[in-house]
């Protein structure tokens, strides 16, 4: 019986695509990164899976000391594993961490280091790759593009709009521009801000909703967002049996990052019927169509403000959004993967 031990196994992404390979008989392992756990945990033959390489090396903090410790140690239990004859993939859901080190090199070899020593590196679609391989050329023989999978009814079924507006306490008479998930600079939330009130747009409101990761930022939109009567905030957790009731609530999904490479949000908007705006670039121009959403062609007050009111123009049909959603299947990820995991990752040289 195939082995594949999961840095993590438990999560949104991770779930659905692990209970696939399940089924088809591979045994799947959630691991602990220790080197003692490592070595005598992992055997020969063995493929460990990794998702997000920051969350081992910088887990004991960003700053230039404790990052370097930790790829220090990450690149030493990397090198000893393969030594030992296990197989590493990684799943490329960012070109850099979203939160970098102190020091950024520290980030870029990182990166280097983690396509040098896998067989096999997941990138969600045709551009998506192409920015990997621009960025990392190493990586070009490594790649196998896997779709991202949807996430219908995953959180619940889809949930009637006049209802979750009442659950929300949002007027029914409003646009509903709708910034969710993890709250982080990249997401460019102040400049959104900004803009809508800039717009001044009696019609169209904001909705903020998730959990900031650290303090001052959430001060800071906090401050900017009591100022404005049409900006929402709840900075929270979001459970997963609200999540059906914020797509609900909301008429366009906003993501006006300054980077993109994969997105989980733009996948989950669109599970739940829910167009999305965003910025031209990597997984999301293979999922955004003219029937799911909108680009932004640069990152401008007056662009945003444009797309804006181009989305309230338009007549979306949900079921349109969901049949594109459909298309993108964890059966298939997971059918991949086995591919994968079953098949020859060394015979190359790195």
């Amino acid at each position: 019986m195939k082995r594949l031990i999961a840095f993590p196994k438990a999560g949104a992404y991770t779930s659905p695509l692990y209970e696939v390979l399940s089924k088809k008989g591979v045994e799947v392992l959630s691991g602990q990164w220790s080197l003692s756990w490592l070595l005598s945990q992992c055997r020969r033959g063995d493929t460990i899976h990794i998702h997000w390489p920051s969350f081992i090396y910088q887990a004991n903090g960003k700053s230039t000391v404790k990052a370097l410790v930790g790829l220090i140690k990450y690149s030493f239990s990397l090198i000893l594993l393969r030594l030992k004859g296990v197989v590493i993939f990684w799943t490329a859901h960012n070109l850099l961490p979203h939160e970098r080190c102190e020091s950024a090199w520290i980030d870029f070899w990182a990166r280097k280091l983690t396509i040098w020593l896998s067989g096999t590196i997941f990138v969600h679609g045709r551009n998506a790759q192409k920015v990997l391989n621009s960025n990392f050329p190493s990586s070009r023989t490594k790649c196998v593009s896997i779709p991202h999978g949807h996430w219908i009814d995953y959180y619940g079924p889809k949930v009637d709009k006049r209802s979750a507006q009442e659950r929300l306490n949002l007027p029914e008479d409003k646009f509903t521009l709708l910034m969710f998930g993890q709250l982080r600079p990249y997401k460019n939330i102040r400049f959104l801000m900004d803009s809508i009130s800039v717009a001044e747009h009696s019609d169209v409101q904001l909705l903020i909703a998730g959990k900031f990761k650290e303090s001052d930022y959430e001060a800071q939109i906090s401050e900017a967002a009591e100022k404005n009567p049409n900006i929402r905030l709840d900075a929270r957790f979001i459970s997963d049996e609200e999540v059906p009731t914020y797509l609900a609530a909301s008429d366009l999904m906003l993501m006006p990052y300054s980077e993109i490479l994969t997105s989980g949000t733009a996948m989950l908007a669109i599970s739940y019927g829910l167009p999305v705006a965003s910025i031209k670039a990597g997984f999301l121009l293979d999922v955004i169509t003219e029937e799911t959403g909108l680009f932004l062609e640069e990152i401008s007050q007056a662009e945003l403000i444009r797309v804006i009111n181009q989305a309230q123009s338009m007549d979306w049909a949900a079921e349109a959004i969901l049949t594109h959603a459909k298309t993108f299947s964890f059966d298939e990820a997971g059918q991949q993967t086995y591919q994968a995991l079953i098949g020859d990752h060394y015979s190359k040289k790195p």
